[in-house]
């Protein structure tokens, strides 16, 4: 939380550098688009701040209040800028990333709400230090997502703790686990290159051919050493050329990535979860 599209961005360098890497041997283009929250970290923010949220509350196990306004303009910007093929988000916003992941794929379940969308079910997510929202929110985990998810865990992570982020990956048909030895942070260099190497196995197994025939598994990459709530977004927009058909036709099929931060965050994690 207390995030923008402006100070979230330099933080994602290392994440963007691993796309870029599989777009170089996969001929895929990958464009990043930041987006902010919509919400003021605090009531008395002065206008042209930087600081934003996704939502307000205690994510363990209260109403997230505004969540429903934050999604809508998520659902709205992958509408109108989309389509998209993936999401990626840090910590609340990891969270998120799974909400929109789930209620995508899930949309007969959410007729009643007042953020319907006919944007297609997103090929992947990954969640950066996510978690799951409390029981009041069960109907984006049960069934279970069937969107793919990768997971970066931080080991010594206490603002949102391994614990909380597997319990994620239990909701979710096609989870993998990336963990490396760190806190409360996006991958950066020291763990660039074993991520590097996760997200390339990761989007080989998902971006080009849909899990619908794959059999569930969980599966965990270590990083540096094994163990084991809504902030701002990029979204991707990906471009591949199918070299078989590249010659003969000129074909370029789009794909389309998004990916959300921390800022959708909630009051009890507010000062601990930059």
């Amino acid at each position: 939380h207390d995030q923008s599209e402006q100070i979230f961005k330099p933080k994602a360098r290392y994440i963007e550098a691993a796309f870029h890497s599989f777009a170089q041997e996969n001929e895929v283009v990958f464009e990043f688009k930041y987006l902010s929250g919509i919400l003021p970290a605090r009531p008395d923010q002065p206008d042209g701040h930087e600081k934003w949220v996704w939502g307000y509350g205690d994510p363990s196990d209260g109403e997230i209040t505004n969540i429903e306004l934050s999604t809508q303009h998520i659902l709205a910007t992958l509408h109108q800028k989309g389509p998209f093929v993936g999401i990626v988000g840090f910590s609340s916003g990891a969270a998120m990333a799974a909400i929109i992941a789930s209620h995508l794929e899930k949309r007969s379940m959410f007729n009643d709400q007042p953020w319907v969308t006919e944007h297609s079910a997103l090929r992947f997510a990954i969640c950066l230090s996510g978690f799951r929202l409390g029981p009041i929110y069960d109907k984006f985990y049960e069934p279970t997502i069937r969107t793919p998810i990768l997971l970066a865990i931080g080991s010594y992570d206490t603002v949102i703790t391994a614990e909380d982020s597997h319990s994620l990956a239990k909701h979710c048909q096609f989870a993998r686990i990336f963990e490396f030895s760190g806190v409360h942070y996006v991958p950066q260099f020291k763990e660039s290159r074993d991520f590097r190497k996760t997200l390339n196995d990761f989007l080989e197994e998902f971006l080009f051919d849909p899990p619908a025939q794959q059999a569930p598994r969980l599966s965990t990459q270590a990083g540096a050493i094994v163990r084991s709530p809504f902030n701002t977004r990029p979204f991707l927009r990906t471009y591949r050329r199918r070299r078989e058909i590249a010659v003969a036709s000129g074909f370029t099929k789009r794909w389309a990535i998004s990916a959300l931060g921390n800022q959708v965050a909630a009051n009890s994690i507010t000062s601990a979860s930059v």
